[in-house]
């Protein structure tokens, strides 16, 4: 049923010619009905042909503005009826213009309820040139038809034409009242729209008079109603002609009676998000779920839902997101509020992530991850930083039949952006498994070596993890860890096989499994370095009263605590001086950088060295730096041996230890914590270490110095070893 509109369409027009042709064919019924001017019709489908004025003084705004309005007629508030069809021709006295047919542009019949693609495709070909042939524009030439569009004329019968009442040739306008005789013999009703005053051509085409203007009406000079005057005329014309689409919800009436509304059935819809995790980091991706639950029997209507993208920023709460313990929705919200609820705009940012319109059938309905697109599997790069968050909230613009509340929005789920702290080695092997000599022959096959792969993608793609300089050796399974430096600076994602790229040291007793290096059910015993290097010394100072300690300053010697922790606060170990530091039964607390004296050695005499050797050892957070050797065992009781790099003993966050920490010197122990949250940054730093563990060639020229007879370095024999790549 064609229904009026109001919309006002800016129309500027020089002479424009506008011929819509509309036939009754298809008869779908024999009942018959009365038309406007008291003519007897049978109802079926009524075709109409618009015929475009295609001459040059139309204009090229004059020109996009036709399309834009022709175009309305098949968008909501147009035509709107499958009964109702419309074709298109265009004319001027160009024949050349579009080869031998001068009715070029043109298209067949499509209903006026579907927009069509060819349709508007040959719209867009209407290009202003030449003049204004009324016989043209009425299918005719020199008093013959145009055969090239003969189908769709045969198929028409009511012509509105419209113009500014002045043909150009003049000569054009006797033939053009011929053609119109044709038309009404053929059936075809014309009527005429009259654009500006002078009616007189228009007038007698369509009726042979300068003066009568029957079957004629006027459309404004800026032609603002031309939409609403050519469906209101059509109209007339046409609804006796066609039958109406039955309503869909009630047949018994047409489309477009009042009475025609979708019937309300109550419904409420409550809706959710959840997370497969809760960080994620590097190229890691998280899984989010978003589903749609309807209460009642019946569907929904038609309801727009959006999900919601909030990044909100380190160290911010998302608590609020949660709303109240009774809360797994909130109505009548917006971006703005969920920002507001996590600090404001200086803290938060939302917007749309994914949005569509369904029905929400009765029971639960997830969304598909085509529907949910980038919102279902989220990816975290270097563009968000470390310890912010990344919260979803699903959204419903109308979650119940009532017209009141609207815009309801989940509980947020969110995922913060994490790191994976990557250990290296330098200097050395890394060995897992162990025990010292004399503590302990547990069986230790499942002692194993695991850590964290980190592949990023976008501008810096490339893989990081935790590499050793050498070799790395564990009786149980090697994971995430690269020997012979593979992961130093990461690897190209797409280089090849990271396994065979980045474990060349890693040594290996089960197939290609890494790891299993020992056949047996345990590794070779650390040795007792501790007792070695204590043994024969004598105590220089006994600081059994002491709780804090410095090593600047001190001699060379062994400092003795039996019982008790100590403290060590920063401090240097100056050049030519070896410091043994002593407590067996108590915890060393590192606090504060240490580090060796620096300025040029001499010889390997003015080499200086700690080593510090306790029940456990423990390097607070803010320390970056310790120039000593490690050795924790065993106290008296039996426990200990563990070295760990940070003191904070709970839950760690990337605001927790978060400074990357090197210890230049051998490490010994029974346990090694690597709890350090550094490194692992963004960019250039993606591959840098929480903790970096350097066992420098100064070591050994310290140790060969103090225990060797020569005061040299002396080279006695070569002997050539594997390549290390």
């Amino acid at each position: 049923m064609i229904r009026k509109i109001s919309e006002t369409i800016p129309f500027i027009g020089a002479a424009l010619l506008l011929a819509v042709l509309m036939v009754g064919v298809s008869h779908s019924s024999k009942v018959e009905a009365q038309a406007a001017d008291g003519e007897t019709v049978t109802p079926g489908i009524c075709r109409a042909a618009i015929v475009f004025d295609r001459s040059g003084s139309v204009g090229t705004t004059n020109m996009n503005t036709l399309r834009l309005q022709t175009q309305r007629l098949f968008e909501p508030g147009g035509l709107e009826s499958s009964k109702i069809e419309i074709a298109f021709w265009s004319f001027a006295n160009n024949a050349a213009y579009f080869s031998r047919n001068y009715n070029e542009p043109f298209n067949d019949f499509v209903p006026s309820n579907v927009v069509s693609s060819a349709f508007n495709r040959n719209l867009a070909r209407l290009t202003p040139m030449g003049f204004t042939n009324y016989e043209h524009a009425l299918a005719y030439s020199n008093g013959d038809p145009n055969s090239n569009i003969q189908d769709i004329v045969d198929r028409t019968d009511l012509i509105v034409f419209l113009t500014d009442g002045e043909p150009n040739p003049e000569s054009s306008r006797n033939p053009a009242r011929q053609a119109a005789l044709r038309h009404y013999s053929a059936g075809r009703e014309i009527i005429g729209g009259l654009i500006g005053t002078r009616d007189r051509d228009m007038n007698y085409v369509l009726n042979g008079s300068n003066g009568n203007n029957t079957n004629t009406f006027r459309v404004s000079t800026n032609y603002n109603d031309l939409s609403e005057k050519l469906k209101e005329k059509i109209g007339e014309k046409c609804l006796p002609r066609v039958t109406p689409d039955p309503c869909p919800f009630d047949a018994s009436i047409p489309i477009g009676d009042p009475r025609c509304v979708e019937p309300v059935v109550p419904y409420s819809l409550s809706l959710s998000v959840v997370a497969a995790t809760t960080i994620v980091s590097g190229a890691d991706d998280a899984t989010f779920n978003y589903a749609v639950n309807n209460s009642s029997d019946s569907a929904s209507q038609q309801t727009d839902w959006s999900i919601k993208r909030l990044v909100v920023g380190r160290g911010q709460s998302v608590a609020p997101l949660s709303y109240n313990a009774s809360e797994t929705y909130r109505d009548n919200m917006s971006c703005a509020q969920l920002v507001a609820l996590v600090g404001g705009a200086s803290r938060a940012s939302c917007g749309d992530a994914a949005q569509g319109s369904r029905v929400f059938p009765s029971g639960n309905t997830t969304l598909s991850d085509a529907e949910a697109g980038a919102a279902a599997l989220i990816e975290v790069d270097d563009s968000l930083e470390v310890g912010s968050k990344l919260c979803y909230v699903l959204t419903l613009s109308k979650p119940t039949d009532a017209d009141s509340p609207v815009d309801r929005y989940s509980r947020a789920a969110c995922i913060t952006v994490g790191k994976k702290p990557s250990v290296q080695v330098h200097g050395d092997d890394i060995i897992v498994g162990r025990y010292y000599r004399g503590e302990s022959s547990t069986e230790s096959s499942g002692a194993k070596i695991q850590t964290s792969i980190t592949a990023k993608a976008g501008s810096v793609n490339r893989t990081y993890g935790s590499w050793s300089e050498y070799g790395a050796f564990a009786p149980g399974l090697i994971t995430g860890l690269a020997s012979a430096s593979g992961l130093e600076g990461g690897i190209a994602r797409g280089a090849g096989d990271l396994k065979t790229l980045s474990s060349k040291l890693t040594f290996a007793n089960v197939g290609d499994t890494n790891g299993y290096f020992s056949q047996y059910t345990e590794t070779a015993s650390i040795p007792d370095t501790a007792n070695y290097l204590l043994r024969g010394r004598e105590v220089v100072d006994d600081i059994a009263a002491l709780s804090d300690w410095s090593p600047t300053g001190k001699v060379s010697g062994l400092y003795q605590k039996n019982s008790g922790d100590l403290r060590i606060d920063a401090g240097t170990i100056a050049k030519g001086r070896s410091v043994l530091l002593n407590v067996p039964n108590g915890t060393v607390t590192i606090a504060g950088n240490v580090q060796y004296e620096n300025e040029g050695y001499r010889s390997l005499a003015e080499l200086p060295q700690l080593i510090v050797i306790a029940k456990n050892i423990v390097i607070t957070g803010d320390v970056t730096n310790v120039d000593a050797w490690l050795i924790a065992k065993n106290g008296d009781d039996g426990a200990g041996g563990r070295v760990t790099t940070c003191d904070v003993t709970g839950p760690l966050s990337s605001e927790i230890c978060n400074q990357t920490l090197q210890v230049n010197g051998p490490v010994m122990s029974n346990q090694l914590l690597l709890r350090r949250t550094g490194g692992a940054g963004a960019g250039a730093a993606s591959g840098r270490a929480a903790e970096v563990f350097n066992l420098r060639p100064s070591v050994y020229l310290w140790a060969n110095n103090v225990h060797g007879s020569a005061q040299r370095v002396e080279t006695t024999y070569t002997k050539e070893l594997p390549p290390r790549f």
